[in-house]
C-alpha cells in the first residue's frame, strides 16, 4: 500500500464538474471524482498537485473559476517540468536561438511547488 500525502489541488468547476490538466504525453485533463473517492491517474500519465497551500493560491489567477482543495495523495513526486517534448522539437532554429539570447524555452517549467501523484482524493474545499 502506497503512503499518502497531504496536497493542495487546483481544479476549475465546469459545468458541475470538477477538471483538471494532467502530466501526459497529449493534450488532456481529467475529472475528478466526488470529495472522499480517490482519483487515480489514467494509464501513462500523472495527476499534480501543489506541495503547500500557499502555491496553491500563487497558480490561481482567475478567483471565481478555481476551487482549492486540501487531498491526500499516493506516490507523491517532486515535478520540475511539464512537458518533455521529441528532440526534433527541441531543434529548431527559432528555438535554439531563442535559447541562445536568453530567452529561455518558454512555458515548460511547471510551477512552484508543483508534484504529480498515481492518486489524488479531494478532501476539503479550502479556497
Amino acid at each position: 500500500m502506497s503512503k499518502t500525502k497531504t496536497v493542495w489541488k487546483v481544479v476549475r468547476k465546469i459545468e458541475g464538474t470538477r477538471f483538471s490538466a494532467i502530466l501526459s504525453g497529449q493534450e488532456g485533463g481529467i475529472c475528478y471524482n466526488e470529495p472522499g473517492t480517490p482519483t487515480p491517474a489514467p494509464k501513462g500519465t500523472r495527476l499534480l498537485a501543489f506541495r503547500r497551500l500557499k502555491d496553491a493560491k500563487a497558480f490561481v489567477n482567475a478567483p471565481g473559476y478555481h476551487e482549492i482543495w486540501k487531498a491526500e495523495a499516493k506516490d507523491t513526486k517532486k515535478q520540475d517540468m511539464l512537458v518533455v517534448m521529441s528532440l526534433t522539437w527541441w531543434l529548431s532554429v527559432e528555438r535554439i536561438a531563442r535559447f541562445w539570447r536568453g530567452g529561455g524555452l518558454g512555458g515548460l517549467h511547471a510551477p512552484d511547488g508543483t508534484v504529480s501523484c498515481s492518486e489524488l482524493t479531494l478532501i476539503k474545499k479550502v479556497g
